[in-house]
């Protein structure tokens, strides 16, 4: 059976598992300066030309985003963004208008459920989104109040819904934040795993991915 793939952006990537399979989830994990948001880029990159995306970012407003996918080479101002960061820069400096642009921003992490609602109505808004990328989970552990249940519920809610409407997912986890079991059930509930790690070179490891092939050993990556 022939199964729709979507190029990775990085050749060594692609060559192993020739791509990953349409609709599914996939997480990039490693540690900060591993090489996973420029994998991240990579990706947006080889598809901003023919796909519509969409991008969440719990971790940058939008200047900050565009800031470091021109670094990149990447063109991100007619991306669709959700804006889920600035509301840490309001809470330090209230009054100030950090960054703000007229994109999509959620006011805070506490109701998850306001969140799923903005990312499906933002879909609604937009011509047919292919891919949805959050950047990242990590700062939903950390700065949500519901609690890590929440998380999970948000996360398990946002799968479905991007499977069932023919959307593929890549999110990020900054390896070392949180404990393992968290980590591993929220790849539970994924259909792919990406590692990144930085050690004199880029490296890149698939523990997992879902009807593709696994490579558990460390592969050097130019990216």
């Amino acid at each position: 059976m022939d199964i729709d793939r979507l190029s990775t952006g990085i050749d060594e990537i692609n060559q192993l598992i020739v791509g990953y399979p349409k609709d599914t989830v996939i997480c990039y994990k490693g540690k900060r300066g591993s090489g996973k948001d420029r994998a991240l880029n990579a990706y947006i990159k080889s598809h901003i030309e023919s796909k519509h995306i969409l991008i969440i970012s719990t971790q940058m407003n939008h200047e900050q985003y565009l800031r470091a996918g021109s670094f990149d080479g990447l063109d991100l101002a007619n991306v669709p963004f959700i804006d889920a960061a600035n509301w840490r820069n309001r809470r330090v400096n209230p009054g100030k208008n950090i960054g703000e642009t007229n994109k999509d921003k959620i006011s805070n992490l506490t109701d998850l459920n306001a969140l799923l609602a903005n990312i499906i109505e933002t879909v609604k808004n937009n011509v047919k989104i292919d891919i949805l990328i959050f950047d990242s989970i990590s700062s939903l552990l950390l700065y949500s109040t519901p609690g890590q249940e929440q998380v999970f519920k948000f996360f398990e809610l946002l799968s479905s819904y991007t499977r069932s409407n023919n959307i593929s997912m890549i999110y990020d986890i900054e390896e070392g934040v949180q404990n393992d079991q968290i980590v591993s059930a929220l790849l539970f509930m994924s259909d792919g795993e990406v590692n990144f790690s930085y050690e004199n070179s880029y490296k890149f490891q698939i523990p997992y991915m879902w009807l593709s092939n696994n490579c558990p050993e460390w592969i050097e990556l130019k990216i």
